[in-house]
């Protein structure tokens, strides 16, 4: 597990030539938002599930995918 902060650092840090990174924190949702585990602490972080970080984290996937072709657009209904 790392902290989110390290992550920000990390884009921080990104050179202007590399390729865009895109970073999307949470703040509400505890570390394994996407998986149905019960609240709790471990290394002083919170983990549990939060069913709407989950469903626009894969919104974002869904995006990101479709945008560079990996993936086909669904249709909704």
């Amino acid at each position: 597990m790392t902290p989110a902060r390290y992550c920000e650092e990390m884009k921080r840090r990104q050179p202007p030539a590399a390729p865009e990174l895109t970073l999307l924190v949470y703040p509400r949702a505890p570390h394994t938002f996407d998986m149905p585990l019960p609240d709790r602490r471990f290394l002083g972080m919170r983990l549990g599930f939060d069913p709407d970080a989950l469903a626009d984290a894969r919104r974002q996937v869904a995006t990101f995918l479709t945008a560079h072709g990996v993936m086909q657009a669904t249709q909704s209904k």
